[in-house]
């Protein structure tokens, strides 16, 4: 409650013609990149970009954010000793630094830096998300060294083309930077519509046989733009993907697909009453859709967009595999805290013992939004959508309003709330529904 006086102070405080159009679409629908983009730690603001000068360039952002989940009374009791292990009030500030220092000859020096601050467990991280140089060779190549972030994706929410910077999906944006690749990675540009990457992969590298190799050709065709990634390693087969996006009469369509390495995916094991997490042995393959459209609202141009996208996961579950709740004997015990539970449902199993990937657990899923810009006030935007686990009947609803000032000064507020089956992937945390209000600063 003190945070949502705080956001509708703020609100009431700023000029209400102030405009900055579309923040949130720019923040959801920015086209895919492989240069430094630092995932807004204020949901719905873009970050600014860093001019071009000879000094060093400083920007950031710090957000607070406060969470409460409204828990259902009617919990099988099964599920009640791991409902418990999440928390029902949760706050936590976060903050960005982001340096710059361009050079003469396109070379320049980049480091993100972030701090995580944690109330409820009393907990302050660290982290270094990128740091980065780069260098233009003869005008011709351009290298950048360093903790990087690569995303060539198109996608919204599935994006299975992404080889490298490898993330759980975000339905709802978190507090915080993408973690970046250490490694080297070359473009060469030729002409204007072709462009040819290369990527060595040093993470966890100590001979020169543990170096994964990625390489990308986009290219352009009359109104698509197509990407053609590889990724190779010794002693592993080639994980291939390829993704496009093109457009017509407004529609804009995306789509990407990865056959990606056996172990990507985890499942439980029995043997008679006992369980444990396996790696699925077999080559995953997973494709993603997505179709959006702006349209004309409330008297302007394009105000309204709306959007839809779809997963298929041919290796995930077809069926609900949070049901039975009888419990099982667990080959290896769950660290819960100061307990290590040996039995239990074989969804917690599932979930806390590491065989579980957000929003890839069934086979079929769906996601549905609208976003109407300036709504009510000028510089904000409403945002409405739904995600769903089709294979098991599970949904996700969410509705976020989100306004920044002239000065990046910004606050959010949601209402995220899961119906469909109980328990299944979506309704298993037995929420009611989570109220989320966050108040940021971007400089």
């Amino acid at each position: 409650m003190v945070n949502l006086l705080v956001l509708i102070g703020a609100v009431c405080a700023q000029n209400p013609n102030a405009s900055l159009e579309d923040s949130l679409f720019a923040a959801d629908f920015a086209g895919p990149t492989d240069s430094v983009k630092s995932t807004p730690v204020l949901p719905g603001v873009p970050s600014a970009p860093v001019a071009e000068s000879k000094g060093v360039g400083i920007s950031g952002q710090m957000q607070a954010s406060s969470r409460t989940r409204v828990v259902r009374g009617d919990l099988p009791s099964d599920l009640t000793k791991f409902v418990g292990m999440l928390g029902g009030q949760e706050f936590e500030i976060g903050g960005r630094l982001d340096l710059d220092a361009p050079f003469p000859d396109g070379a320049r020096a980049h480091v993100t830096m972030e701090f995580d601050h944690r109330a409820s467990l009393d907990t302050t991280t660290f982290a270094l998300r990128e740091a980065f140089l780069d260098a233009n060779i003869a005008n011709t190549i351009r290298l950048r060294a360093g903790k990087q972030v690569l995303q060539w994706s198109r996608c919204q929410l599935w994006t299975p083309a992404d080889l490298v910077n490898v993330e759980a999906p975000q339905f709802q944006q978190r507090l915080g930077a993408r973690e970046g690749a250490t490694g080297l990675r070359a473009h060469l540009p030729i002409g204007a519509q072709t462009n040819i990457y290369g990527f060595a992969d040093l993470r966890g590298v100590r001979t020169y046989s543990d170096i994964a190799l990625v390489g990308r050709v986009e290219f352009t065709l009359p109104h698509t733009e197509v990407g053609l990634t590889a990724r190779h390693k010794d002693g592993e087969r080639v994980v291939p993907a390829v993704d496009f996006s093109t457009g017509y009469d407004r529609w804009q369509v995306a789509g990407e697909a990865a056959w990606l390495q056996a172990g990507t995916l985890f499942d439980i094991q029995r043997m008679g009453d006992a369980g444990w997490v396996v790696p699925v042995d077999r080559r995953t393959p997973q494709v993603s859709i997505s179709v959006s459209r702006p349209m004309d609202a409330l008297g302007r141009t394009d105000r309204l967009r709306l959007g839809v996208e779809g997963f298929w996961n041919p290796e995930g579950e077809s069926e609900n595999v949070f049901l039975p709740l009888s419990s099982i004997q667990y080959a290896r015990p769950l660290v819960m805290g100061r307990d290590s539970i040996r039995s239990g449902p074989e969804a917690a199993l599932r979930v806390y013992g590491g065989a579980y990937r957000p929003y890839q657990l069934g086979q079929w899923y769906a996601m549905g939004y609208a976003i109407l810009s300036d709504a009510p006030l000028a510089s904000s935007s409403l945002k409405v959508s739904v995600l769903g686990n089709i294979s098991d009947n599970s949904w996700l609803g969410l509705a976020e309003w989100s306004w920044e000032s002239l000065h990046g000064l910004g606050a959010t507020v949601s209402v995220s709330a899961p119906f469909g089956a109980y328990p299944a992937e979506f309704t298993w945390t037995s929420e009611w529904a989570t109220l989320r209000a966050d108040l940021g600063l971007r400089f």
